[in-house]
């Protein structure tokens, strides 16, 4: 089907949208809006995410940018140095850790780059990310990967 408005032809074109894009679509809108879900009842795991206070040393001396309080981390997201969420698996909260890591030899600061490093870390909080259906406004945890299907076509 088609038509020309001011001189622009326009085609319409049906397209039928398949299981297996719905079902990506989910997963893409299920991470995207997670339910938070306090942990109280076991020690952290990979993909918890937990709240932390951390001092970094670095041949006896604290560095720059190597302290925070109240950070929070996904364990098992590799957005901190490798080795150091590592050492975050198996804790409660309330206990402090002493991490050792080494720097990377290609790391942005260069006084640091390929260095050994040892920090205190404090777990103060622990989270685990559940995937839910929020965006659509229903209070429904997936667990089993039951997701409600929601069968459309699109006119394009």
């Amino acid at each position: 089907m088609s038509f020309t408005y001011k001189g622009l032809k326009i085609q319409y074109k049906r397209h039928v949208i398949t299981d297996e894009e719905i079902d990506r679509n989910m997963q893409r809108l299920l991470q995207q809006n997670p339910r938070i879900v306090e942990v109280t009842d076991r020690p952290t795991e990979n993909g918890d995410e937990v709240v932390l206070d951390y001092a970094g040393f670095c041949d006896g001396e604290q560095f720059a940018g190597g302290t925070a309080e109240m950070q929070t981390l996904v364990l098992g997201s590799g957005m901190f140095i490798p080795g150091f969420e590592e050492q975050l698996v198996d804790k409660v909260v309330g206990e402090s850790v002493n991490v050792e890591v080494t720097f990377p030899k290609n790391y942005h600061a260069d006084e640091l780059a390929g260095n050994w490093s040892l920090g205190s870390v404090s777990c103060l909080d622990k989270s685990e990310i559940v995937a839910c259906l929020s965006y659509f406004n229903l209070d429904y945890t997936v667990f089993s990967g039951v997701i409600p299907r929601v069968d459309c076509n699109i006119l394009l």
